[in-house]
C-alpha cells in the first residue's frame, strides 16, 4: 500500500482520462508484489491468478471523493483512532454519524454497528454502555438486514 503522493505525478492524466503511463506503473507494481509474494511464499501464484484488479488512491478518489483517496476516512494514526475519533453524537438534535470517519473506525465491521446504535428507538451509546434498556425492534428493512442481533446483549 502507498500514500497518495507516489500516485500524485498521475493525478491529471488520470482524470482527463489519460491514463496509459497510470495503468503501466500501476500493472508494474502488481507485477513485483507477485513476484515477491512468489519467492517468499507461495511459488505458482502468478498461474493461480484468474482476475487481477488494482486500485491505487486515485481510483479510491475517483469512486469515493475522499480526500486524497483515503480508503479508511482519516489518515489512521495513533493521534486519530479509536476514541480520538469524531463521536457519533452531534451537538444538533437527532443528528448523528455514521462511517469510516467516526467512532469506532473504518470498514463494514465498524461502520454498521455504529448506525445500528443509532436507529431510531435506541437510546443511544451512553445508554446501551449504561447496561439500559434494549433497542426496540428494527423498524425499517435494511435495519432488519444489517441490525438483527445488534448491539448484542449484555450478559
Amino acid at each position: 500500500m502507498q500514500g497518495y503522493d507516489y500516485w500524485k505525478k498521475y493525478e491529471t492524466d488520470y482524470f482527463y482520462g489519460n491514463k496509459d503511463a497510470y495503468n503501466k506503473e500501476k500493472l508494474r507494481l502488481a507485477d513485483l508484489l507477485i513476484d515477491k509474494i512468489e519467492k517468499m511464499f507461495l511459488p505458482g501464484l502468478r498461474k493461480a491468478i484468474e482476475v487481477k484488479e488494482v486500485a491505487t488512491p486515485l481510483t479510491n478518489l475517483r469512486f469515493t471523493s475522499n480526500p486524497r483517496g483515503a480508503i479508511y476516512g482519516w489518515d489512521q494514526t495513533l493521534d486519530n483512532s479509536g476514541q480520538r475519533r469524531f463521536p457519533q453524537k452531534t451537538p444538533v438534535r437527532n443528528l448523528y454519524l455514521s462511517g469510516a470517519w467516526t467512532f469506532p473506525g473504518h470498514g463494514y465491521g465498524a461502520c454498521v454497528p455504529a448506525a445500528c446504535l443509532f436507529r431510531p428507538g435506541h437510546g443511544g451509546l451512553e445508554e446501551l454502555i449504561a447496561g439500559g434498556p434494549r433497542p426496540q425492534p428494527a423498524r425499517r428493512p435494511l435495519d432488519r438486514l444489517f441490525c438483527q442481533g445488534w448491539p448484542p446483549r449484555r450478559t
